[in-house]
Parts: C-alpha cells; sequence; structure tokens
C-alpha cells in the first residue's frame, strides 16, 4: 500500500463551530439533568441560593443551578451551544492563522 501525505492548510470555521454547537447541546443536556436531578434531591430557592452566593461567590453558579432545577435542561443546552459555537468560531479563526504561518496538520492516508 502507498500511504499519502496531505496537509490541512484551512478549515471552513462555520463548519467546526456547528459541529461544536451540536457538542456543547449534548453536554448541556447531561449537564441538565444532573442539576435536576440534585433539585429533586434538594429544593433550593431563589432566596438561598442568593444566600449561599452571598457568603461564597464561587457556588453562585450551583446554587442558582439547582434552584432552576429541571429548567436547566432546557436552558444548559442553549447557552452551551452558543458558547461552544463561539469557540469553534474562534478555534477556527486561529487555526487557519496558524496554518498559514507554520503549515497545517499533515495526515497520512493509506
Amino acid at each position: 500500500m502507498k500511504e499519502e501525505k496531505r496537509e490541512v492548510k484551512k478549515i471552513g470555521i462555520f463548519s467546526v463551530a456547528k459541529v461544536l454547537a451540536l457538542f456543547g447541546i449534548l453536554f448541556g443536556i447531561v449537564y441538565g439533568v444532573q442539576v435536576g436531578l440534585a433539585a429533586n434531591s434538594s429544593p433550593l430557592t431563589f432566596a438561598e441560593a442568593a444566600t449561599y452566593a452571598a457568603q461564597d461567590p464561587t457556588v453562585a453558579i450551583t446554587a442558582y443551578s439547582i434552584a432552576l432545577g429541571w429548567w436547566m435542561v432546557i436552558i444548559a443546552p442553549i447557552v452551551y451551544a452558543i458558547v461552544y459555537y463561539l469557540v469553534g468560531l474562534i478555534g477556527g479563526l486561529l487555526y487557519n492563522w496558524f496554518a498559514r504561518m507554520v503549515g497545517g496538520i499533515k495526515l497520512y492516508l493509506d
């Protein structure tokens, strides 16, 4: 078999962003279900979440997430998809810029 060497010189940033957004949706659903289950075992109101957040700011996101409960199954995938999409856009732009400067990733195909 002859091995063929190819170089990825440029990638489509929107295709990378779309794929990462799908991963964001998947991870958001997983996170939302976990928060929903945690909310069932520990019902927390927004007033209590605000008290915990004021005492220790590092737990603010977790406290508010638990207070939202099963709504996080809807909210988290949307937020994660947006964030992952933006990361895909920026990552694609950076890859294209770096590949132009130092060369792209080399693939060895059979």
